[in-house]
């Protein structure tokens, strides 16, 4: 059989003995790889592995001055990290009549904070198959398109993407909480509270963008932030893409955000 590919290259690339079982992909809590996890995230094994994947990395130039010339210099600014997609995986159970609720209740909670950890964000992730790795990374996308269901109406067949966004090795550690930070609410935020309470400080910013300090105006913009919110205290603090914190922008009490007590300078 004729080959188009280079023997000489071809004869470089690292061989793989075939395995005798399938193996599946999984999203695997970076704190399960290094035995150092608190709270009860767990990890992910897909029900189906995915047909493709599509990777995206991206270098950021600015454009830098040059007389007397059509051809623009290029500044380097910085190189993003890679993105990975997994689009349009199809889970079907209807033949077994089992719903494919739970596979999605534990995607879901993987976009989300522990509260039941002492960690400020959603699960640091590995994406593995075999002996591949992807990551550290975070889980920045859910989209799923339903097309069948059981008779009580629980899906039995979906397309899924997922979209995974690939973060630093070496990060700084999230801090937790501090203690007695504020007078503890009348009773704790709910969950959609605490929604609310990030949507309000993000709000608050965006309106008093011009008040902020250089550096955290330029964050603002690039959107490279979170926010933390407290359960207890409606406390809203802005941290970094790492949770290192950065300050506190207010109080939501779930009907008035209070900025009384801000420190963001």
């Amino acid at each position: 059989m004729t080959s188009f590919n280079n023997p000489a290259v071809l004869g470089e690339l690292p061989e793989v003995p075939k395995s005798g079982d399938r193996i599946w992909a999984s999203l695997i809590l970076e704190s399960q790889l290094t035995g150092t996890g608190q709270g009860e995230q767990t990890s992910f094994t897909f029900l189906a592995n995915p047909e493709e994947l599509n990777f995206d990395q991206q270098a950021v130039y600015s454009k830098a001055t040059a007389a007397a010339t059509n051809v623009q210099d290029q500044q380097w600014y910085y190189t993003d990290g890679e993105t990975l997609q997994l689009n349009d995986l199809l889970l079907e159970t209807w033949f077994a009549r089992r719903s494919l609720q739970p596979i999605i209740n534990k995607l879901r909670s993987l976009l989300s904070r522990d509260y039941q950890s002492q960690n400020l964000n959603p699960p640091v992730l590995y994406f593995v198959w075999g002996s591949r790795q992807f990551g550290p990374c975070v889980l920045t996308s859910i989209k799923r398109r339903e097309s069948a269901w059981l008779s009580d109406g629980q899906p039995a067949s979906i397309r899924l993407s997922l979209t995974l966004v690939e973060i630093p090795k070496e990060r700084p550690p999230s801090r937790p909480e501090p203690e007695g930070d504020g007078e503890k609410l009348a009773s704790p935020l709910t969950d959609r509270q605490l929604e609310e309470a990030g949507a309000e400080a993000r709000n608050w910013l965006q309106a008093n963008l011009s008040k902020l300090p250089a550096a955290l105006q330029d964050r603002i913009r690039a959107s490279r932030y979170r926010f933390s919110s407290d359960r207890e205290t409606g406390a809203v603090r802005i941290t970094d893409e790492q949770g290192e914190a950065i300050g506190t922008v207010g109080t939501w009490d779930g009907r008035t955000f209070d900025v009384s007590e801000q420190s963001l300078d």
